[in-house]
């Protein structure tokens, strides 16, 4: 493929220095379709440069076209990867089917794979899932209730071309609950207060305006027709279902089963199998099982770091040497 440049301008991609790159994604996970994109990510290591100099620094390659692809500095592989990072764990547990390329270094993080494992995965995990769930509830309610116009500031009883607070203001009185006693202040009038509040509840609208603009400009149309034809994006909730189950087997210590045995039933859910309530109870079931296996789980509470640390070191040492 050549040398491209990394996101940052400040480096050439060598292909010769990615010790490992793999599907990722649907097409991993076994449950894409037709039009399911093409996704990769691997680890690469850079030059002794960007390791014994000051002036260089680099932590990802990252593509769109042709297809989606993330190609890590080593180093902030092992990070993610200590903190269960979902999609960084899957590079080391995806099926050999599904690997590009590998050298033999990056056969040798796969053999550790299962130090990566611990039970940081109930929070991880379950804190995706969670905000997949946050973002289907969100885009649920602009399909149900849409803003209907942009927010303006008389709406909120404030002029115009000035703020009636300064912006540091706003923040520091409207989040303080100034109903209790306690947190009174008395030299702060309570129409500085009332301003305080209606400038936030402008800011916030704007926000919330923002939000649904960039989403009903952005989504993608396929994406939009199952919203359309279910009223929620049922592709999140594949994937909330897919993290949950997937947490719930690394606690079980099955390790990371990337290739879904349950393919066909999260394939199903994309397709509408679960209505919208089923599906929050489901992924609620889910994650009180995730609860209860991690107070039971032998699973280590964190990796080993100082032994990955060493790894690491080990890796990149080998690496230059060879280069």
């Amino acid at each position: 493929m050549g040398r491209r440049r990394a996101a940052d301008n400040t480096m050439l991609l060598d292909e010769n220095r990615i010790i490992i790159e793999t599907r990722s994604g649907s097409h991993a996970y076994g449950t894409n379709i037709e039009s399911s994109d093409e996704d990769f990510r691997g680890i690469y290591i850079p030059t002794k440069e960007y390791f014994l100099g000051f002036a260089k620094t680099f932590e990802q390659f990252e593509f769109k076209e042709p297809h989606d692809r993330v190609l890590y500095d080593i180093r902030k592989y092992f990070k993610l990867a200590v903190d269960a990072n979902p999609n960084i764990l899957e590079i080391c547990w995806c099926r050999d089917e599904d690997i590009i390329r590998i050298t033999k270094l990056g056969e040798k993080l796969r053999a550790h794979g299962e130090l990566f494992l611990s039970k940081r995965c109930r929070f991880s995990y379950a804190g995706y899932a969670h905000s997949q769930i946050l973002r289907i509830k969100r885009h649920k309610s602009w399909l149900l209730n849409p803003p209907k116009k942009k927010p303006e500031r008389k709406d909120y009883g404030l002029p115009e071309n000035r703020r009636l607070v300064p912006r540091d203001w706003v923040e520091a009185i409207s989040q303080s609950d100034l109903t209790k006693d306690e947190n009174k202040i008395s030299e702060v009038p309570e129409e500085l207060i009332d301003a305080a509040r209606r400038e936030k509840s402008f800011k916030d609208a704007m926000e919330h305006w923002q939000h649904y603009s960039d989403w009903k400009e952005t989504r993608n149309p396929k994406r939009a027709e199952l919203e359309a034809k279910h009223f929620f994006d049922t592709k999140h909730g594949s994937h909330v279902l897919r993290l949950l189950i997937s947490c719930i087997e690394i606690l079980e210590g099955k390790g990371l089963i990337v290739y879904r045995p349950d393919r066909d039933y999260l394939k199903a859910v994309r397709n509408g199998l679960l209505t919208y309530d089923e599906l929050l109870e489901e992924a609620d079931k889910l994650d009180k099982r995730a609860e209860e296996l991690y107070q039971t789980s032998t699973l280590r509470h964190t990796p080993d770091i100082n032994f990955l640390d060493a790894l690491c070191v080990e890796i990149v040492e080998e690496e230059l040497n060879i280069k």
